[in-house]
C-alpha cells in the first residue's frame, strides 16, 4: 500500500510514534512542491491530524525568489528498522537567512 502514497505525496509515512506528524509533513511537502512549480510559495498556517484524516491550511504567496529556498526546507528521514531512532538528511542549504539576499546572489546550493 506504499505505492499510492509515494505516487500522490512523494513519500511514505513510517510506522513510528511520529506517524501522524510525518503524514502532515508529506502533505505539506506535496503542496509546497506543487506551488513551487507555478512560482509560488506555500506557508502552513494550521495543520491537524485526526484519526487517519489530515487537514492543512496554507497561505499561497507569489514569490519566485523564495521558491529557490524550497530545497533547504526539504529533507529525507532515515529510520532504523529495529528501533525508532532516525536521522534527517536535508536536501539543500542556503548561505543566508534573508531570502531576498540568498536568491538574488544565487547562493542557494545543494548539499553533497
Amino acid at each position: 500500500l506504499a505505492m499510492p502514497c509515494d505516487a500522490r505525496y512523494g513519500g511514505t509515512a513510517l510506522k513510528a510514534g511520529y506517524l501522524h506528524e510525518m503524514a502532515l509533513r508529506l502533505v505539506l511537502n506535496a503542496v509546497s512542491a506543487t506551488a513551487a512549480r507555478f512560482g509560488r510559495e506555500a506557508q502552513p498556517v494550521l495543520s491537524c491530524s485526526i484519526d487517519f484524516y489530515v487537514r492543512c491550511f496554507v497561505r499561497i504567496f507569489d514569490s519566485p525568489a523564495r521558491v529557490k529556498r524550497l530545497a533547504s526546507k526539504t529533507a529525507v528521514v532515515h529510520q532504523c528498522v529495529q528501533c525508532e531512532s532516525f536521522s534527517v538528511q536535508p536536501l539543500g542549504e542556503c548561505s543566508s537567512e534573508d531570502p531576498n539576499e540568498a536568491t538574488a546572489a544565487g547562493s542557494a546550493t545543494t548539499s553533497t
